[in-house]
């Protein structure tokens, strides 16, 4: 099966990327459709740039309090259940003789916390290839404690991630410290963990993009102390960064969701509108001119509106305007995180 459930053997694929100077993404996911768009377009740029068995990961997080992933994966909104059914998802995608074989796939739990995901990371055995096990809310030596914990409880089973400091959402402002570099490799050297997510400016959950102010001198200065082992969280706020530059600056992993569900949920938007005519009734799109919402000129020019099925459908939606923008945005940061020399291999 495609999916990488051997330590070793992820261990061996973030080795390989580091030589070559290549980040992996981890996109996340909180329904099947992300799940499927990111395999597809892993596969079709192997396909593309000649690479054989191209890595890609694909990660949710559970109960980590700003952002649910997998409560919302079903409308159950429970992490369980949405467990079963990312399992169920990525086992049938990714099977044998399935549409996704040739591709090598790591799934990682994010921000697991302490006491709170346990029962997950447990089910998650024989599945997960990573666990970012999140203690950066505690004082330094009690997440070194924790994580190192972790590590000898769980690293027969899947690689453990850890996090030296906590990356801050938008809603915690700034004035906040960047990871310090002799923190890093005190960290690494306690915990054992073979990846280590630093804080060099980035923001989570920054749906403007743009705003954070990434450093690389202090990414840089990481990883002249501790090598090509780290994890960038919060890529989608990187704005005009340029991506390649993240695996010479000593990323092999960078976690990005927020700009998958800012370009594909726009696009579904600006589809709607455009089709409003096969949408709305005529005296929809009259309470919409009278709110102001739509211009005279616009609400007379679909007067004659005529709802149809073909604009009602979630297949509509999907493959009509949120899949070909989302392909297309995972395929060229793939390319930019470095996936063209990972080609003949």
């Amino acid at each position: 099966m495609p999916i990488v459930t051997d330590p070793d053997e992820s261990a061996a694929i973030f080795k390989e990327v580091a030589e070559k100077n290549v980040a992996i993404p981890c996109y996340g996911t909180e329904n099947v459709d992300t799940t499927e768009v990111i395999l597809r377009a892993t596969k079709e740029i192997g396909q593309e740039l000649g690479v054989a068995r191209p890595p890609i990961i694909i990660g949710f997080t559970s109960r980590y309090p700003f952002r649910k992933q997998l409560e919302n994966y079903t409308g159950l909104a429970d992490a369980v259940e949405g467990f079963l059914a990312v399992r169920s998802d990525l086992e049938r995608l990714c099977r044998p003789d399935g549409p996704f074989a040739n591709i090598r796939v790591m799934v990682n739990l994010d921000h697991a916390h302490p006491g709170v995901d346990e029962d997950i990371i447990e089910m998650g055995k024989g599945l997960l290839s990573s666990v970012m096990y999140d203690c950066s809310d505690y004082p330094m030596d009690e997440n070194i404690r924790m994580t190192s914990d972790a590590v000898k409880r769980l690293e027969r089973y899947v690689l453990v991630e850890g996090c030296v400091d906590e990356i801050y959402g938008p809603e915690a402002g700034t004035g906040f410290d960047m990871t310090k570099p002799e923190d890093a490799a005190r960290f690494l050297e306690q915990t054992r963990v073979p990846l280590i997510v630093v804080n060099v400016g980035t923001e989570h959950r920054a749906a403007a993009g743009g705003h954070a102010l990434y450093s690389g001198e202090r990414a840089r200065a990481i990883r002249d102390r501790v090598g090509k082992c780290m994890v960038l969280h919060g890529a989608s706020s990187l704005g005009d960064t340029r991506l390649d530059e993240l695996p010479d600056d000593g990323f092999v992993k960078v976690n990005t969701w927020t700009m998958v569900e800012r370009v594909g949920g726009q696009a579904v938007v600006l589809d709607a509108f455009e089709h409003l005519d096969g949408i709305l009734y005529p005296h929809q799109v009259e309470e919409l001119r009278d709110k102001g919402w739509l211009t005279a000129e616009r609400a007379a020019q679909l007067a004659h509106a005529t709802p149809s099925l073909d604009y009602f459908t979630h297949a509509r939606r999907r493959n009509g305007a949120w899949v070909p923008v989302v392909l297309d945005l995972l395929k060229q940061s793939l390319r930019d995180f470095g996936y063209t020399r990972l080609a003949a291999t």
